[in-house]
């Protein structure tokens, strides 16, 4: 949602905990095979000794309880910068863009939410645990299951989430002035917009019963045969990301005008391996 390409000074501090947590564990990662599997035998035997985590260098429950802070601080982060990014997005204007940013912010929303169910279901099981002894890992495992399935259905579904938000959303740095937009030119009212060559080009699909979608549709068909024709980096794209290259902003609209034009799938038409068929 920042937007950002490369990282900020900010961001180290991700890598630091990743590294403090190597650290913490480093004893056990040293131990040698045969120590280690008396460490997971004893655990298997005693899940009391699981939540307390024995074997790294802090004190005895510290690792799992620092982790837990952490892990609701970035969640409490994650429905901040939502709400921050909800509230810029209401006083967008009415566009196409704004759709596809209000479906990518809902995915975020709806990621962070069962994130935050899957977190809280840990922390209950390791209050259990601790406090009853009574081992819900087998809740644990199906929470997590069920989670990732859920995310991967859902991209699966929706795969144009995974092309992130659309326009610069972000205010400009302190100090830095945006450039004033230039204003357009007179325009005169009885100079036809075309050319003569354009015009007619245009004459006979809307005169043979065409709409205006199908006949805009067909030209971005013709656009991505000579997008792939004269540009060999689009080779790589997928389907899906050369129909939004276009501008169609749905799969059916894409195959459907495709297979008007041409009387073959996008895939046979193209050439390029998607999950468009």
């Amino acid at each position: 949602m920042q937007q950002n390409f490369k990282l900020k000074r900010s961001d180290w501090f991700f890598f630091a905990i990743v590294l403090l947590g190597i650290l913490t564990f480093s004893r056990f990662y040293l131990l040698p095979t045969s120590e280690k599997l008396k460490v997971v035998n004893a655990f298997m035997a005693n899940k009391m000794l699981i939540g307390k985590e024995p074997e790294g260098l802090l004190p005895i429950g510290w690792g799992i309880a620092i982790r837990m802070i952490l892990g609701i601080s970035f969640l409490a982060a994650q429905y901040l910068m939502l709400a921050k990014m909800f509230k810029k997005l209401k006083s967008s204007a009415p566009s196409d863009a704004l759709h596809q940013n209000r479906g990518t912010l809902r995915w975020l929303f709806l990621f962070t939410t069962i994130i935050t169910v899957f977190y809280l279901i840990i922390i209950v099981a390791h209050i259990f645990l601790i406090r009853f002894s009574i081992d819900l890992s087998g809740l644990i495992f199906f929470s997590f299951f069920f989670t990732i399935l859920f995310i991967s259905l859902y991209l699966l579904a929706k795969p144009s989430i995974l092309y992130g938000l659309q326009g610069w959303l972000q205010e400009p740095a302190p100090g830095v002035v945006p450039a004033p937009a230039t204003e357009p030119g007179p325009v005169d009212e009885k100079k036809p917009t075309l050319s003569i060559e354009q015009g007619m080009a245009y004459k006979y699909p809307l005169e043979t019963g065409k709409n205006f979608n199908e006949l805009i549709n067909e030209y971005r068909v013709d656009y991505l045969s000579s997008l792939l024709k004269n540009s060999p980096e689009y080779d790589n794209y997928t389907l899906e990301g050369l129909a939004w290259e276009a501008g169609f902003n749905s799969r059916n609209s894409f195959l459907t005008s495709v297979k008007k034009k041409t009387g073959q799938t996008p895939s046979a038409f193209f050439g390029t391996k998607s999950a468009i068929q």
